[in-house]
């Protein structure tokens, strides 16, 4: 069997994915990867999952492109439950780790002490079973 050799067009864009998302420069970082997944990503979903109709109504309203809806028609909603019902399992830690860090995201560099960036670093390493070291925090 002779083997041919395939090649894209220049053309040609990659898309990668980040739990069945777009992938972008936010979702790279350990913290605000886990700040979009908790606070965005299960929220729009679940609101899919509960209400798929609005979603559709919503994105009917060039306006709303690009907002907190999903671009799916209602038929698809057991597709979102199920991504939903594995994000949350699989994704369980960073959650987690979301609500760690929960009460310290409004805290700037220059307002915290010592102690207080000590304990924080702390506590995120605890969370994120030393995944982390204090450049990525």
């Amino acid at each position: 069997m002779k083997v041919r050799n395939l090649y894209l067009k220049r053309n040609v864009l990659v898309e990668p994915l980040f739990n069945q998302w777009y992938a972008w420069s936010n979702l790279i970082a350990p913290a605000t990867s886990a700040m979009y997944v908790a606070n965005l990503h299960l929220k729009i979903m679940q609101s899919f999952v509960t209400s798929p109709q609005v979603h559709v109504a919503a994105l009917k309203n060039p306006a709303n492109l690009g907002g907190p809806y999903i671009n799916y028609g209602t038929d698809r909603a057991n597709e979102i439950k199920a991504l939903l019902e594995r994000t949350q399992k699989e994704q369980a830690h960073i959650v987690e780790f979301a609500e760690a860090i929960k009460p310290w995201t409004p805290l700037s560099l220059k307002k915290r002490t010592a102690f207080r960036s000590n304990r924080f670093t702390g506590e995120c390493r605890s969370r994120s079973r030393g995944t982390l070291n204090s450049s990525t925090i």
